[in-house]
């Protein structure tokens, strides 16, 4: 649904192109012209006029000429390289990806072993007396870092796979030979390195692992990276702790499978250094963000209540740190967020405010760096539509004018699945978006190519509008002829499409919700427009077969009706809805819709405010006749309770006693 950081990674791939000296050009005038620029760029960068540019050029081309290797462009001659993001972002909401590790860098120390420019994949191994020169652990991180950089245009490249080989072939032979000097730092850097490598791979078409050795031996150095990891677990600090853990859910492992009990290990000194006296020790906002991102990813049980109350609560501590730039960016708040959200932790509302309001204050930073982007405000949106957590006011709008103002802005356009997620959110918490607002995330999501946008884009802001109650059948009609469009036919006979069924599913059952909202009354001249445009509907997505779910005190509730034989009966409603209607003997009296309220239909920071959904299903349903909702405290004790609380809701809606519907 943020970069993802990005939300959550930004989401966006910079592409830079790298031109040639001015010297090599075949206009001249074009040589000039390159070579004012970079004396504009020089004088930008070092202050001062274009003259004192000029002198520092010439001094600095009267210096010796040194070894440094020319820079690489790209693998067989490519001049383009792509900055790709580490991040994904959640399910249904895309899942946000973490912020790229920081890398641990040692005090500059020269080492004797240089990769070579120009080398290719499987030529890059030091020999045994090179690597023996690596005296100390700065040797070995600087060499390992050394190869990451060298290998990334490879991974990036038309060799993704001999790259990533050549890149664990390197690792291997490191720990064979120079084990013995390795810290703990080392073996962080180790596998962060490795990890950011197999994201690439993983981005790049031309990865292929058909045989599945990249994934073996990825998994051979993991297993030789923590084996030789434990001996250190309870000297490391908390960047390297971040870094394994962050490096695990990228890779797609879970350390506890390689060595028992690990996970819980580094957590429990993760949670000790944040209660360190020496605040030198404690983590920074990034290193919480992206433990909790990496356990969110991996929904890994170690993630207990107490561990997230404990970093949540320093991490919200960090907001009002006294300098700046140890606070919190909108990235780091934005994993934090949907990790939290992810696992289904609770949080007290107290600091879910706190975190809205900071990023708040973010969106009128005078810095535009520090500013959120689109996929960061849509998954903190989501996160809190998740955590049934209504934002203040002023907040929730802020992030949306922030959003209305990025979809105008080229080059910083939200993805589609961002403004889809951003009316979900808005439905979910019962929040009424402005007609401007609206109006031009509307334009600029129906406005977007064909080939960008999928089923569950078009279902979710069909969906939300009717929520809302801002569905009109103009709009509806323009979704469903995109949809038309993109998916000939979205759910077959069956009730699948392709080979994830459930989305599918939850689409055209939210498409099937927004037309019956749309349902004029009977012997309405509307009556026909609406019957054509709900066959359009069922031509592309057939209303999927009704399974209703149980849940606690469902069983109670039907037993609490059989017992005072009530005339009811079990009817699905709007295609969806699941309800006991009661026909009371007076055809006059208006048929009763008895529905068990389930615990978490409320607002948490707003006890009687509904969520969105329930709202909306209420008003469906009430349609058919007299809503009557049971809350679901009462199904947790005896049916004789269950029974009490239908008499008296019933009674009291209707003003008829409950012998009125009777058999």
């Amino acid at each position: 649904m943020t970069c993802v950081s990005t939300p959550y990674n930004s989401g966006i791939s910079c592409r830079h192109r790298l031109l040639g000296p001015a010297s090599q050009s075949s206009n001249p005038c074009r040589a000039v012209q390159a070579r004012r620029c970079g004396i504009q760029k020089a004088c930008f960068a070092q202050g001062g006029s274009a003259d004192e540019a000029k002198s520092r050029s010439a001094r600095k081309q009267s210096l010796p000429v040194t070894n440094k290797p020319p820079r690489q462009t790209g693998w067989q001659g490519s001049s383009r390289q792509e900055s790709l993001d580490l991040h994904k972002q959640p399910k249904y909401a895309q899942q946000p990806d973490a912020s790229k590790a920081p890398e641990q860098e040692y005090p500059g120390t020269p080492f004797n072993i240089q990769v070579k420019y120009g080398q290719q994949p499987g030529t890059l191994r030091a020999s045994k007396q090179d690597l023996d020169n690596l005296s100390s652990p700065q040797d070995i991180n600087r060499y390992i870092k050394s190869l990451q950089k060298r290998l990334a245009s490879f991974v990036r490249g038309s060799q993704p796979g001999p790259a990533m080989l050549e890149f664990c072939s390197c690792l291997e032979q490191v720990y064979d030979t120079v084990a013995p000097k390795m810290d703990a730092i080392n073996i962080s850097t180790n596998l962060t390195s490795l990890s950011q490598l197999w994201a690439d791979a993983q981005h790049n078409r031309n990865f292929r692992d058909h045989d599945g050795q990249v994934r073996s031996n990825i998994e051979a150095v993991f297993r030789q990276s923590l084996k030789q990891l434990q001996p250190m677990m309870h000297s490391l600090e908390v960047r390297g702790i971040s870094n394994i853990v962050w490096s695990s859910a990228k890779l797609g492992l879970d350390p506890n499978e390689y060595g028992q009990g690990m996970v819980r290990i580094l957590l429990n000194r993760f949670m000790q250094l944040v209660r360190a006296a020496d605040k030198r020790q404690r983590p920074n906002a990034q290193d919480v963000a992206n433990l909790v991102w990496a356990l969110a990813t991996m929904h890994h049980a170690a993630a207990t209540s107490e561990l997230l109350d404990c970093v949540c609560s320093y991490f919200g501590s960090l907001m009002q740190h006294p300098h700046k730039w140890l606070r919190p960016r909108s990235q780091d708040v934005a994993n934090v967020m949907w990790a939290v959200a992810e696992l289904k932790h609770s949080l007290e509302d107290r600091l879910l405010d706190d975190l809205c309001m900071y990023m708040h204050s973010l969106l009128q930073a005078e810095d535009l760096r520090s500013r959120p982007d689109a996929q960061q405000v849509a998954n903190m949106l989501w996160a809190l539509a998740q955590l049934k957590h209504a934002p203040p006011g002023e907040a929730l709008s802020a992030m949306l004018d922030h959003l209305v103002a990025l979809c105008l802005t080229p080059g910083l356009q939200p993805k589609p699945q961002a403004i889809s997620n951003c009316f979900l959110a808005c439905a979910e918490l019962v929040h009424s978006m402005h007609s401007d607002q609206m109006e031009v995330l509307l334009q600029y999501l129906l406005g977007l190519h064909i080939s960008k946008l999928n089923y569950q884009d078009f279902s979710n802001v069909a969906w939300s509008l009717a929520v809302m109650g801002c569905l009109e059948v103009s709009m509806f009609d323009a979704v469903l002829r995109q949809l038309a469009t993109k998916h000939k036919l979205l759910l077959g006979e069956h009730g699948t499409i392709g080979t994830s069924a459930q989305p599918a599913i939850i689409a055209a059952r939210q498409l099937h919700q927004a037309v019956e909202w749309l349902r004029p009354a009977q012997g309405s001249e509307q009556m026909e427009a609406w019957s054509s445009l709900r066959s359009r509907l069922q031509a592309v997505a057939p209303n999927p077969i009704f399974k209703p779910l149980s849940f606690p005190g469902q069983a109670e509730f039907y037993r609490a009706l059989a017992a005072q034989r009530l005339q009811y009966q079990t009817e699905v409603l709007c295609g969806v809805y699941h309800a006991a209607v009661l026909s009371p003997h007076d055809s006059s009296v208006a048929k009763v819709i008895l529905v068990l309220q389930r615990p978490d239909a409320y607002l948490t920071n707003a006890p009687s405010r509904l969520l969105g959904r329930v709202a909306f299903r209420n008003k469906m349903l009430g349609r058919y006749g007299s809503v009557v909702t049971i809350p679901y405290k009462h199904g947790r004790g005896s049916v004789e309770s269950m029974v009490g609380a239908i008499k008296a809701a019933v009674e009291a809606k209707t003003g008829l006693p409950l012998d009125s519907f009777r058999r």
